[in-house]
């Protein structure tokens, strides 16, 4: 147990040490400019999120209200997370979605679940990881149009 704490958090400390612009160059960050009004967005993935039998845990205004943060988990991810630890909970397969205006347009932002593969990697991780990336991006691709 201890060693498995320590290689989680090497490659913690690993990230951290990425600087953040190198980190949305390489896909960590997904950034989007969408054309729905920020209140819409975060209505759509409450929509989507109830449609997919996903967890919706709401929205929270931030930063006086310039950012909306909208968090939802991935049931079928989260499930096979949780075979691998529940200590992996810390990580689960759920997404804040920054939503804000940037110079008069609606861009949002969230951290790729591939950074799951990266915290603890593992053949299982890389699988699950690719599927929340999967479903993640699915939910951007048609909640943008």
């Amino acid at each position: 147990m201890q060693v498995k704490f320590l290689s989680i958090f090497v490659a913690a400390i690993m990230v951290l040490a990425i600087p953040v612009q190198s980190m949305a160059k390489d896909g960590l960050f997904i950034v989007r400019q969408i054309d729905k009004m920020p209140e819409v967005f975060v209505q759509s993935v409450e929509d989507y999120a109830k449609k997919k039998d996903w967890n919706y845990l709401g929205a929270s205004k931030v930063k006086k209200g310039e950012i909306t943060l909208v968090k939802f988990c991935i049931t079928e991810v989260g499930k096979q997370l949780w075979q691998q630890g529940l200590y992996l909970s810390a990580m689960a397969p759920c997404g804040n979605i920054g939503v804000y205006r940037k110079e008069g347009e609606t861009e949002i932002s969230v951290l790729n679940p591939r950074y799951m593969n990266i915290l603890a990697p593992s053949p299982e991780m890389e699988k699950i990881s690719v599927l929340a990336e999967t479903q993640m991006l699915e939910m951007l691709d048609e909640l943008a149009k």
